[in-house]
């Protein structure tokens, strides 16, 4: 019965199913579109800002070659997106330049589209530079400020701090701080360490410092902290104690300034150092006709402040040091301690002064170590 049942659902001449299936016409696949390359900027863009990302995006394709060239060559780095549908450049442009930016993309069907976009940076109406304190190769003391000085006014404060950058091995922390619209300045928390390798990386190519003007490249200048020198001027002892490395050097008996022109308190920074120095007390107000009026050459003098404080050899008062305080401000000692001293002394040493009353004023001389870091930082133009 069931052999039958067969026979009669099998009955007339029938072909394998698979042989059916090898005669059917094949199904056509519609090809796929070709890629499409979009580029920003485009071709033969002029006048482009340094400061642009170039960007390269596709459509029904994917990204398989970017390259973005100076005329010599230089390729500018950029990053393709995970899904390779887009490219930007990651570094900025070069004013007053050339740019060739080449492309290619594959579609579904793996077939090949090139594109080729040549475009110019504007050229600048105006540039400038930024000079760096402490110069290249300089060794100077635990408390030296670096200081950035531009020629002209900077409006864009962030961008340009954002290239303003501080290395230093070992590393420690700092903030940047500006004192006017021409200069910023740096300062670690505390004192540099003694020994400390200090690099300032200053390049301002393709940052607009404000409307028209333009930062460039530079080298950076790397500098030195030399051995930690500190010294502490106590007005109401006489007393200069000089410390390296957390040893006292030597105590010297000075004197400093006398009722009426006392020498202000706080910590102080050598700003200069002369072997020889006339000093003409007519510059800081007093004139000839003053009972107070001086005009003396000095040895061994190291500025502390813009009004005039220095430590020197003061002779002439040798029988008030160590015991009263009788100069016009500054800080006198023997000529054979100012001497001495001045061997032992760097540009950025600290010299605190400590039991006196007058104030120390912001900006009379380097003053940033009167100022607590976290108010500090507040004159930063980064968050």
């Amino acid at each position: 019965m069931i052999v039958l049942a067969l026979g009669i659902a099998g009955c007339g001449p029938q072909e394998p199913a698979a042989q059916q299936r090898s005669d059917a016409a094949p199904t056509q696949q519609p090809a796929a579109p070709a890629a499409v390359i979009t580029t920003n900027p485009a071709d033969a863009a002029t006048g482009v800002r340094p400061d642009t990302t170039v960007q390269v995006g596709v459509q029904d394709g994917l990204l398989s070659q970017v390259s973005l060239t100076r005329p010599d060559g230089e390729q500018v780095p950029g990053k393709l997106a995970r899904d390779g549908l887009s490219w930007e450049s990651t570094e900025p442009l070069t004013a007053s330049t050339d740019y060739t930016l080449t492309v290619r993309a594959h579609n579904g069907d793996a077939n090949r589209t090139d594109s080729t976009a040549r475009f110019s940076t504007l050229t600048p109406a105006d540039t400038q530079q930024v000079r760096i304190s402490p110069r290249e190769g300089a060794s100077v003391g635990i408390a030296m400020p670096v200081t950035a000085t531009f020629s002209r006014p900077v409006t864009n404060k962030a961008a340009a701090e954002r290239r303003l950058v501080v290395e230093s091995i070992p590393l420690v922390q700092g903030a940047w701080h500006w004192d006017s619209d021409t200069q910023a300045t740096y300062r670690p928390r505390d004192y540099w360490p003694g020994g400390t390798r200090v690099t300032v990386h200053r390049d301002l190519n393709a940052v607009e410092l404000a409307e028209g003007l333009w930062g460039v490249a530079e080298e950076p200048v790397t500098f030195t902290i030399g051995a930690a020198t500190r010294s502490v001027v106590d007005l109401a002892a006489h007393t200069m104690t000089v410390h390296r490395n957390g040893q006292v050097l030597r105590t010297i008996p000075i004197t400093a300034g006398k009722q009426g022109m006392q020498t202000r308190i706080g910590t102080k920074v050598i700003m200069s150092r002369e072997t020889q120095r006339t000093m003409n007390s007519a510059t800081v107000g007093i004139p000839k006709d003053d009972p107070d009026y001086y005009l003396l050459n000095v040895r061994y003098a190291m500025r502390l402040t813009n009004s005039g404080e220095f430590l020197h050899a003061a002779p002439w008062s040798a029988h008030a040091h160590g015991k009263a305080n009788v100069s016009h401000g500054c800080t006198g000692m023997s000529t054979d301690n100012a001497r001495w001293l001045m061997g032992e002394s760097k540009i950025g040493d600290p010299v605190e002064f400590v039991g006196g009353t007058r104030p120390l004023h912001e900006g009379n001389g380097w003053t940033l170590w009167n100022v607590p870091f976290e108010e500090w930082k507040q004159g930063s133009a980064l968050d």
